[in-house]
């Protein structure tokens, strides 16, 4: 059980849940102006839905289908991450920088199916901007 010791980190803690959370974009004057924000507001629910109940439906059956669940499957990499936190948190660290750069180059290339992406994402309208490679 975590315990919170210091007033200050209360007091961040409650702040970021505030601004998290509450829809204060909505308390602004003005606040949606962009023509694209409920478009996009749009996928980001659908999308967060559909991986929610990917993730339910996925843990309902790896407790049912044996191949799906294997007990004390990570025991040796807990074992390893105990013995040298360090290490092995900067092997972590350092795979997920060489994906997301990998990433990061796959999607400068501009390959076909990044550009098809693009166009099926922001069309060419005259209120919305052509996408940009930077």
């Amino acid at each position: 059980m975590l315990t919170c010791r210091s007033p200050t980190i209360a007091l961040v803690t409650v702040l970021v849940a505030v601004f998290g959370f509450l829809p204060i974009v909505n308390w602004i004057p003005g606040g949606h102006q962009a023509p694209w924000y409920a478009t996009m507001v749009s996928g980001w629910i659908n999308g967060s839905a559909i991986v929610l109940g990917s993730g339910l439906v996925l843990a309902i059956f790896s407790r049912r289908v044996d191949i799906l669940w294997r007990d004390r499957a990570l025991d040796r990499l807990v074992d390893l991450w105990r013995e040298w936190p360090y290490r092995v948190s900067l092997v972590v660290v350092l795979i997920a920088l060489a994906l997301y750069l990998g990433r990061s180059v796959a999607n400068r290339t501009g390959n076909a199916s990044n550009q098809w992406r693009s166009a099926l994402t922001y069309p060419a309208t005259s209120d919305t901007p052509e996408p940009r490679d930077f």
